[in-house]
């Protein structure tokens, strides 16, 4: 006797978002500073609102790690979590 096993192909019941650590909207990316100790989910406002304050210090000494600020991949990390 052979015994079947029917396996749904709907994951829909598993999905979830992962809200924004500033204003828990769903997050779209997984950021983390220089001196951040660990990722946080931004939304895409607070992503923009992060990438710009970066481009109005550039030139300027980062207080995190001291290095001056002229490339974003030097002081953030950035992961899309949207597919």
């Amino acid at each position: 006797m052979m015994l079947t096993h029917e396996v749904s192909s709907d994951l829909s019941e598993y999905e979830f978002d992962i809200p924004c650590a500033v204003c828990c909207a769903p997050g779209v990316i997984m950021s983390k500073g220089c001196s951040d100790p660990h990722y946080f989910a931004v939304c895409g406002k607070h992503h923009q609102d992060t990438v710009q304050n970066f481009e109005a210090n550039v030139g300027k000494q980062c207080k995190g790690c001291h290095r001056p600020w002229w490339d974003i991949g030097t002081h953030y990390n950035f992961h899309s979590i949207r597919g």
